[in-house]
């Protein structure tokens, strides 16, 4: 992570005025001791980087000049970690290293094995604070939507979307080697909460012909199997480009 790279949430524009607010602007200025006159890089997860002039700091914001801006396309190649409700501290860990990974949208969803079934304000600023500081670290400049979902048998999904989702089962075939099969540029992985998947909602899963796989010949934690899965697809993207 570039020491100096930091977040704002607003288009970024020559010549245009932003502002380094809350979390941002007390890192800039406590921690890494920013000054007047310092160049720093910015972020919006807008798949853009700006280099800016400081040109005030006061108590609680840094005012910034933006002097140039580069951007990025987005990648054809898109990821959806769908993620059934965990633990607060596993959720935290599962979008950190997936926005690391890669991931473009993490949704999550409420199961029948779930501990709870929604998430607070609070512990959803919580996440979006983690990848955003997750895109910074890694040097992406585009953050992942964190979208919250109704359970699965209520989902609309678009066709173009291939679907999977962890199988447990000894005579489901591998993720890698499904991979091979699909043409879409789209994968969404379903990955279920610590207690697995219900029955029932395992055979919603083939009735919505969501293919079933495993990432190996174990059975993983839920963390561990949502980001095997992004590793693995990732893999297979980047050597059959």
């Amino acid at each position: 992570m570039p020491a100096y790279r930091y977040y704002v949430d607003n288009p970024l524009i020559i010549n245009a005025l932003v502002k380094l607010i809350g979390q941002e602007h007390q890192h800039f200025f406590k921690v890494m001791r920013g000054r007047v006159g310092d160049q720093i890089e910015v972020v919006n997860g807008r798949y853009q980087l700006g280099f800016a002039d400081v040109l005030e700091i006061k108590r609680n914001e840094t005012i910034l000049n933006i002097v140039k801006i580069e951007t990025v396309k987005p990648s054809s190649f898109k990821y959806i970690v769908a993620q059934g409700l965990a633990k607060l501290n596993r959720l935290e860990f599962i979008v950190e290293k997936c926005t690391e990974l890669g991931a473009t949208e993490f949704w999550l969803f409420p199961t029948e094995r779930s501990e709870k079934h929604n998430l607070t304000k609070t512990q959803l600023e919580r996440l979006n604070y983690i990848i955003i500081s997750a895109m910074k670290q890694c040097g992406r400049l585009d953050a992942p939507k964190l979208i919250l979902k109704p359970e699965f048998r209520d989902w609309k999904i678009d066709a173009n979307i291939s679907l999977f989702y962890g199988d447990v089962s000894e005579e489901a075939p591998h993720f890698s080697s499904s991979l091979s099969k699909i043409d879409q540029t789209t994968i969404l992985f379903i990955v279920g909460p610590e207690s697995g998947f219900s029955i029932n909602e395992c055979n919603e899963f083939k009735e919505r012909k969501t293919h079933g796989v495993k990432l190996c010949d174990h059975i993983l934690r839920t963390d561990t199997a949502s980001i095997t899965a992004i590793a693995i697809a990732q893999h297979f993207h980047q050597i059959n480009k």
